[in-house]
């Protein structure tokens, strides 16, 4: 896993490796702010579905509900 920023919205996530996307960001730019906005990390192996969420507290359940797909309402 690497840390990424998405171009769009600027929101920060974890990207594995290959997968294409997201700009690349080091560790240090990740960390601070991750920890600055009181971020979560949830990571999902399930079928179908994005590996990982990284956001606030709110959002991270709703992902886990299915309701919101890394900041995008899925209903």
């Amino acid at each position: 896993m690497r840390p990424c920023r998405d171009p769009t919205s600027g929101r920060l996530s974890l990207s594995g490796t290959g997968q294409g996307g997201p700009w690349e960001v080091g560790w240090d730019e990740f960390e601070p702010t991750f920890l600055a906005n009181g971020h979560v990390f949830v990571y999902d192996h399930g079928p179908a579905r994005p590996r990982c969420f990284v956001g606030p507290p709110a959002e991270a359940r709703a992902y886990v509900t299915g309701t919101v797909d890394c900041g995008r309402a899925l209903r």
